[in-house]
């Protein structure tokens, strides 16, 4: 059945339209991706509604650093140690050059040590196999005195006998002043010495002074 011309040239301007709309639709859709638009239209605003910033995060304020207390600013802190060497003498009927350092048990010495608080307590132990269970035995306590200094004499123990040490003649015993030390009251000062043992009978061996 034939169309009227009026109604078919109208026809044949919708077709050409349609196919020409479908050519350049997707070259809209591909540009606007490209553009990161979206090819959906905008909500529009109410006339209450208010448009929301975005500002970009702040960043967090460095600490302040953290400042250690001073020494002796907390209580209950643990004890620092300072040592030093404890000197150790015969008396001096008892000296002999050749055996400098070397001790029979039961021999009395002369000791000094330094850098205690003045007035402070100073326990004085020795270290050698058969002396408790820590191979350790308190001989003396002392007082030091107005310029922190010990100076006094102690009896090493007749069953002192040493540590064996391999390849000396001798076997090894040590001495230890434990006090309060000058520069703080929560430090500890050590003096310590470390001498030999000889047997008796040894030429090392003393009498004098000894009894």
């Amino acid at each position: 059945m034939d169309r009227p011309r009026s109604h078919r040239g109208a026809f044949v301007g919708v077709q050409t339209y349609r196919r020409a709309l479908s050519r350049v639709a997707p070259v809209f859709v591909v540009a606007a991706l490209a553009s990161g638009c979206s090819t959906s239209s905008p909500t529009p605003l109410s006339k209450n509604a208010k448009a929301v910033v975005q500002h970009a995060p702040t960043r967090p304020t460095r600490p302040a650093p953290v400042i250690p207390p001073a020494d002796g600013a907390l209580s209950g802190q643990t004890p620092t140690g300072t040592y030093d060497n404890l000197e150790v003498q015969p008396l001096p009927a008892d000296f002999n050059a050749v055996c400098e350092g070397q001790f029979q048990a039961g021999q009395v010495v002369q000791l000094h040590g330094s850098g205690y608080r003045p007035g402070a307590n100073v326990v004085v132990d020795l270290s050698s196999p058969g002396e408790g269970s820590n191979f350790k035995h308190q001989i003396a306590s002392l007082v030091a005195n107005a310029t922190g200094d010990i100076n006094a004499n102690v009896r090493i123990p007749l069953g002192t006998s040493g540590f064996t040490v391999p390849g000396q003649s001798e076997s090894m015993a040590f001495l230890e002043a434990t006090g309060t030390s000058a520069t703080s009251m929560q430090t500890t000062q050590v003096d310590n010495a470390m001498f030999g043992i000889v047997k008796p009978g040894s030429h090392c061996a003393t009498v004098g002074g000894s009894g």
